[in-house]
């Protein structure tokens, strides 16, 4: 019984013994400027209570085309990571593929980048989204301490869906969580903003959203339901 139990094991794949599967997402991105940040997350999930809950996997990523920043470099099971995707200029108007990699038993995962041309009006987008953050994130102070946003709270700006008209998109990422706020550049009533909160490293899609109605006529920001989407 014995030598069959040792033959049985020795003849399991680690797969079959913990199944794992790796996940990324968005699948496709589909306006990626050259020379901004592109974001997708990835995560690895256990189907098996039996896997180490604190193993951690070594993830790979292979984007010819453009430079890539993996954070964490080693994922803890059931955790979000990040990879920050850099096209590069010559890339404009082509797609790139994405493979995600961590141990040889475990089936990658793909994703997409449409690559676009570089944003020419970076300084105003983000000086218009700054401002447009800087409303919900004072009423979030008010309204949701308990999270930790607040006038001080430091951001790095991502523009994204660079390309589209009338609407705006921008991505803010702070050390604990990612913010996207996104209007409609018209006039009132239909000049509305609206933002949405995920916690990084921890969430794979938005928590909390709201929607300032007018921001011309200075409506203040009313609780929105949370879809989970995410903007790139």
């Amino acid at each position: 019984m014995a030598f069959f139990l040792a033959t049985l094991c020795s003849c399991l794949r680690p797969e079959d013994v913990f199944p794992v599967h790796l996940e990324i997402f968005p699948a496709e991105i589909r306006d990626a400027a050259a020379g901004e940040v592109n974001m997708l997350l990835v995560r690895i999930s256990a189907a098996s209570p039996l896997l180490d809950p604190n193993r951690r996997f070594p993830l790979e990523v292979e984007c010819p085309g453009a430079r890539i920043h993996v954070v964490p470099a080693t994922l803890p099971l059931g955790e979000v990571g990040e990879i920050h995707l850099v096209p590069h200029a010559v890339t404009a108007g082509t797609t790139l593929d994405i493979t995600v990699c961590s141990h040889s038993w475990m089936p990658p995962a793909v994703a997409q980048l449409h690559a676009t041309s570089r944003v020419t009006h970076r300084d105003e987008l983000v000086r218009d989204a700054s401002a447009v953050r800087d409303v919900f994130t004072h009423w979030l102070e008010e309204t949701h301490p308990e999270l930790g946003v607040s006038s001080a709270t430091s951001w790095s700006a991502i523009p994204v869906r660079t390309h589209r008209l009338v609407v705006t998109h921008c991505l803010f990422l702070s050390e604990d969580w990612e913010m996207a706020v996104w209007w409609h550049v018209t006039m009132p009533p239909h000049d509305w903003a609206r933002m949405y909160l995920r916690r990084r490293f921890h969430e794979s899609s938005p928590t909390l959203a709201a929607e300032i109605r007018s921001m011309l006529e200075g409506a203040a920001p009313v609780a929105l339901h949370v879809t989970p989407e995410l903007i790139r």
